[in-house]
């Protein structure tokens, strides 16, 4: 379902997710209060949220969906600009699963939403929502009497032609950590607002974030950090010292570190893209290993793609540990899946026992 105050928006973006065939548009609206009742009416597996919308209902949009509809995953639809950026981070801090930035209305093609990928993210949460929670349906005679949906048991889904082998863990490095880095991509605000508000300020250590997202998201993302840490944490800043608190990566820019004659400094570049991203995480990790050698521990939460891969590879070299967010808990498998398939990681854990496990090493417990 898609909502949106815009009838223009409306149109363009059921035209992009109509363009895929693995995804059926069921309704759109143009309030809260019609996308509430068209709830009732159709089987939604996503609703592709305009930020501005959620705005201006004080944000009780957001709740009042995923009340009725607690299978829904609520993709927030941004402007981007600072106030939709700031809008969306906060949605996902509150149960939205993720995002992507609004093609303009002066370009009225698919072409339109790049790396954004609205299609992929929207497959990929109908997945996820589909699995992991019972499915609202009503029968043909329930809907035409306007009765509500009733709540089924999710059938268990068939196994796979292909499985997966079992995977090789490697034992953690034998230096007790002093660096924390994470790296993700779809999915992986929520998963890592999930991380911090458990993680809290137990380690106070430099973190670095490489999350993939644009200008003006990440600034937004830092800002939310820092409220769930309560550690300080803002955008990396080239040449900045290195030091006790929280780095991301700024949008369009790779972040990585570089040992000077008596510091360490960020370094914040527009180098090419690595993995068709900016920011990029093979390029922190990679710095991170040259720099930190075996003081690293790097974590890989859920995403697209294989980014991060390569840059595992060095820290493990370095007799760094890794670990990576698991299958079940992902919204996508792809980061994760590749360092983990790799035999790279110390361990593969769901998203909410990650942060234990990251304090665990810093205290020297695991």
């Amino acid at each position: 379902m898609v909502v949106d105050q815009s009838a223009a928006m409306r149109g363009l973006l059921c035209r992009v997710l109509d363009s895929d065939p693995g995804i059926r548009v069921v309704a759109t609206a143009a309030s809260g209060r019609s996308a509430i009742t068209a709830l009732a009416e159709h089987d939604v597996d996503v609703v592709v949220l305009d930020s501005e919308l959620y705005d201006a209902k004080g944000g009780a949009l957001l709740p009042a969906i995923l009340e009725k509809a607690p299978h829904v995953r609520v993709v927030m639809a941004s402007p981007l600009t600072r106030e939709g950026a700031a809008s969306s981070v906060g949605a996902m801090a509150s149960g939205a699963a993720d995002y992507f930035t609004k093609p303009s209305l002066e370009h009225r093609k698919v072409a339109v939403l790049p790396e954004n990928s609205l299609t992929e993210k929207v497959k990929a949460l109908g997945s996820v929502g589909r699995a992991s929670a019972p499915v609202m349906r009503r029968t043909d005679a329930e809907r035409k009497a306007g009765q509500p949906a009733r709540t089924q048991p999710v059938a268990k889904a068939s196994p796979s032609p292909r499985r997966r082998p079992a995977l090789n863990l490697r034992e953690a490095g034998r230096t007790r950590p002093t660096v924390l880095a994470i790296a993700a991509s779809t999915g992986g605000p929520p998963a890592l607002f999930s991380v911090f508000r458990a993680l809290g300020d137990r380690v106070r250590v430099p973190i670095f974030i490489t999350q993939h997202m644009p200008p003006k998201f990440t600034g937004a993302l830092a800002d939310r950090v820092e409220v769930l840490s309560r550690l300080p944490a803002a955008e990396a800043v080239d040449g900045e010292v290195v030091a006790d608190r929280i780095y991301v990566a700024p949008g369009d820019r790779h972040l990585s570190v570089e040992r000077t004659s008596s510091d360490v400094v960020l370094r914040v570049t527009r180098g090419p893209r690595e993995n068709y991203c900016r920011p990029a995480a093979d390029p922190m990790f990679r710095s991170l290993a040259e720099v930190y050698g075996d003081r690293v521990l790097a974590v890989v939460l859920t995403g697209m793609g294989r980014d991060g891969l390569e840059g595992c590879r060095a820290l493990v070299a370095a007799d760094s540990t890794v670990i990576a967010q698991d299958e079940a808990t992902s919204v996508v498998w792809g980061m994760p899946g590749a360092v983990a398939t790799a035999g790279l990681c110390s361990a593969v854990l769901p998203v909410a026992k990650i942060s234990d496990y990251i304090a665990d090493r810093f205290s020297g417990a695991a």
